[in-house]
């Protein structure tokens, strides 16, 4: 007798689905909380995805900022610059930063995968996307946290007369974190598709480089 392989397949996801009581939004959510909880767990990759960028805020504000004042306020022969140097370059840090932590998600995926640990996701009564989205919120959230740490840093060292301006105010500063958390989340939502279509590290590794 021949078995259409197919609608079994789709037979069992419904019946997996039916038997979620939780329902998606719950699913996504304690996907979400395990993945955060990783993360808490490993802090030193939170501190090394801050470490540079903070570094090239601060050279970069008090080096380059400078030279670029003089040439804003006339300083230098030429036409005044119509944008402040350190108002461009913190927002870039900021979603740079994003992108570049996000674009390593993946190997956290390849790591589940050959630890055997995403079996037990495709056993479980879960939806396959629930997977999928929880791990992408969860890396949304934490580009929004190193967004907001990355400006926090910027407003304290404004605080104490460093040359940090921030023209928009608060609301440029939601922007900015949501502009790098969608950014985050792409990139990221890149990194996780290509670990779970290759399996392996090295492709994932070139996603973080492209």
């Amino acid at each position: 007798m021949v078995t259409d392989v197919g609608h079994a397949q789709r037979v069992i996801r419904r019946t997996r689905d039916a038997e979620t009581s939780g329902g998606v939004f719950t699913e996504i959510g304690l996907v979400t909380w395990r993945s955060l909880v990783k993360l808490t767990r490993t802090p030193v990759l939170l501190f090394f995805s801050l470490f540079m960028p903070l570094i090239w805020l601060v050279m970069f504000s008090q080096t380059f900022g400078t030279v670029f004042s003089s040439a804003a306020s006339g300083g230098f022969s030429g036409a005044p610059l119509p944008y402040d140097y350190v108002a461009v370059l913190l927002p870039g840090i900021t979603v740079m930063t994003a992108i570049q932590s996000a674009s390593q998600s993946g190997f956290g995926m390849v790591a589940d995968l050959e630890s055997g640990f995403m079996d037990k996701f495709f056993v479980a009564p879960i939806r396959r996307g629930s997977v999928l989205a929880g791990k992408l919120l969860a890396d949304g959230l934490r580009m929004a946290a190193q967004a907001g740490i990355i400006l926090g840093i910027a407003a304290i060292l404004t605080l104490f007369g460093w040359r940090i301006p921030f023209a928009t105010g608060v609301v440029g500063a939601v922007l900015i974190t949501l502009l790098a958390a969608a950014f985050g989340v792409a990139f990221s939502g890149l990194s996780n598709t290509v670990a779970l279509r290759t399996k392996n590290t090295e492709s994932t590794m070139m996603v973080s480089f492209s």
